[in-house]
């Protein structure tokens, strides 16, 4: 089965609106308390997905990176990722996504493939 690795920013330092952005995208997530900070991880069969506030530097803006790997279609995937971008979008946020395909045997299948 083809996987889909996928990363990307969610423009938002506030934890609560990630984990109801994250809710809203594929359903409840875990919060994991980390050292510095919290984690939130969502998994199911076909999905996992962690987010985690990057740390803060200099006058950059805050943000939380998204990363996963989900089983399907890529067709499907790539509806699903798009859905997180219009999520973020419709509560005012920057969310930026990129996703790679790979095949059953951990080959990269073509390259980063940017959603917009």
């Amino acid at each position: 089965m083809t996987r889909i690795r996928f990363e990307g920013t969610i423009g938002s330092t506030n934890q609560e609106a990630i984990v109801l952005i994250v809710d809203a995208w594929v359903g409840a997530p875990q919060v994991r308390i980390r050292t510095i900070g919290e984690e939130i991880v969502y998994r199911d069969d076909e999905v996992f997905i962690r987010c985690h506030m990057l740390s803060v530097r200099d006058e950059s803006p805050p943000w939380h990176n998204v990363e996963g790997e989900w089983k399907g279609e890529v067709e499907t995937v790539r509806a699903r990722l798009e859905e997180l971008l219009e999520i973020c979008r419709a509560r005012q946020l920057d969310c930026d996504l990129e996703y790679s395909v790979f095949d059953d045997n951990d080959r990269q299948l073509g390259g980063v493939v940017e959603l917009p």
